[in-house]
């Protein structure tokens, strides 16, 4: 018996052949036999070669660990000898979830979570069908938050930082005890859900808590932090509490210096929390602007790494009492006088300070309160000064000076006999003199009640018998007399 393919030739001969070498396609296999005779005989049978379709998944990698609810896409390619590609009938299936899609590439969010078989098939026309597999695991990655500090955090160089986080994973539950930390700028700090640090250098650090679950998966959070010493300001003029009147001149004088950038005293800024920013920057500034009232008076300065340092003091700024005088109203007085004096004081802050008044003439007090009267005053010039003084210790004052006009005085010096005789010449000698004019000898007139005698410190004269008062007067400028008589007896011998 021979054998011959439709397609590939001769195959072989006796009753029974194997053979692997037939090409793809319809063959009709022909058996065929001659006796010695010269007859043949044959019979034919029809077979199909078809070769089976070659899948390969080329996305996800076979142990890809996938995020649960995240985008997944698979990939594949599918060819068959006899019909090309087959991508576009590829069927796609899950151990877990069943059939999930066709294609050569599809994509999907809905894989349950846990480990699937991932097959995809592809059949040929003529019914044969390859598949491939590929193993992957739905796995959520596990939540980490910090919980402490705040994000944007400053501290000071050496502060012990509390760190806190917590981590949970839908497969494993709680992680807490799994969360490393680490800084941006000094590595590993330590592990567990809470931790304190006080060592982390100087600088901006991305502060990182993370948490790996059983499958691998690493779930992470991250805040950003500033260890960065504040800057230190001191003021030192004015003292706190200085109290200065409206408009005075004003001069404030402050230092600034930073752990890391040495002095900052030129960056100094000022601000009252009445008046707002003060004109200047740096560590001197002087205003006169001042509004009447109490001031927190600031100093700040920023460093580089906008952590601001600040000082205050207070200042108070005080309208300085009014002082008005009315009385007296004139300025002359004579000796003996009566004289009043009054005035008024008030303040804008303390109201009226009339009561708190004082009177002085020098370093002498005179009086308190309202006024006062007085005919004491010795003759002469007086300036006498009224002042109030309010709670803050702002003193106002005004002046006045009085005219006190003395009286003239005079004394009959001679004769030092009150009884002469007749004939007998007596010599009358007087001194004269007032506040204002030590010698009036001059001015003095000598009467005897009805005739002048003689003028000037002295005169003579002789009397006949009887008895005589002798007056002598003297007038100061202001037209102020003052007299002394003395009484002579003339006898005859």
């Amino acid at each position: 018996i021979s054998w011959i393919s439709s397609r590939d030739g001769v195959l072989g001969t006796g009753g029974s052949i194997t053979t692997s070498t037939l090409s793809s396609g319809t063959h009709a296999i022909i058996a065929s036999v001659t006796d010695s005779g010269g007859k043949s005989a044959s019979t034919a049978i029809s077979v199909v070669v078809n070769a089976t379709p070659t899948v390969a998944i080329t996305a996800p990698a076979s142990g890809a660990i996938l995020e649960i609810g995240a985008a997944t896409t698979l990939t594949a390619t599918a060819s068959d000898p006899e019909d090309g590609s087959l991508a576009p009938v590829v069927a796609w299936t899950s151990s877990r979830d069943g059939a999930i899609g066709t294609g050569g590439s599809i994509t999907l969010s809905t894989l349950s979570a846990g480990t699937h078989v991932i097959t995809a098939s592809a059949t040929d026309s003529g019914g044969k069908t390859g598949r491939a597999s590929i193993t992957v695991t739905m796995n959520a990655t596990p939540t980490v938050t910090i919980t402490a500090p705040a994000a944007g955090s400053a501290f000071q160089p050496g502060a012990a930082i509390a760190l806190t986080a917590t981590a949970t994973d839908p497969e494993d539950g709680n992680l807490g005890s799994r969360i490393t930390w680490t800084s941006s700028r000094d590595g590993a700090l330590g592990t567990g859900t809470s931790l304190t640090v006080s060592s982390l250098s100087t600088g901006t650090h991305t502060i990182t808590a993370s948490a790996t679950d059983g499958v691998g998966k690493t779930g992470r959070a991250s805040i950003t932090v500033l260890v960065d010493a504040t800057p230190t300001v001191s003021i030192s003029t004015p003292l706190t509490s200085a109290v200065f009147v409206q408009g005075e001149t004003i001069t404030f004088v402050a230092t600034a210096t930073d752990t890391e950038e040495g002095t900052l005293t030129s960056g100094i800024t000022w601000q009252s929390n009445r008046d707002g920013t003060l004109t200047g920057t740096g560590g001197t500034i002087t205003t006169n602007s001042l509004t009447a009232g109490t001031h927190t008076i600031t100093a700040s300065v920023t460093d580089a790494a906008g952590r601001t340092g600040s000082s205050s003091i207070i200042v108070v700024v005080d309208v300085k009492p009014t002082v008005t005088l009315s009385a007296p109203t004139t300025t002359a007085y004579n000796e003996g006088d009566t004289i009043t004096f009054a005035a008024t004081a008030s303040d804008p802050e303390d109201g009226d300070l009339t009561a708190h008044i004082a009177w002085t003439e020098g370093a002498t007090t005179l009086a308190t309160g309202a006024g006062f009267s007085t005919s004491t005053l010795a003759p002469g010039s007086h300036t006498i000064t009224v002042s109030a003084t309010d709670s803050a210790g702002k003193t106002s004052q005004t002046s006045v000076t009085v005219t006190v006009d003395g009286n003239p005085t005079v004394s009959i010096t001679a004769p030092t006999t009150t009884t002469v005789q007749a004939g007998t010449s007596v010599t009358f000698v007087a001194t004269a003199s007032d506040h204002e004019t030590s010698n009036l000898a001059d001015s003095i007139v000598w009467s005897d009640g009805t005739n002048t005698l003689g003028t000037g410190s002295t005169f003579s004269s002789t009397f006949p018998e009887g008895t005589y008062v002798i007056t002598a007067s003297a007038t100061d400028s202001a037209s102020k007399t003052a007299t002394a008589s003395i009484t002579i007896n003339v006898v005859t011998p």
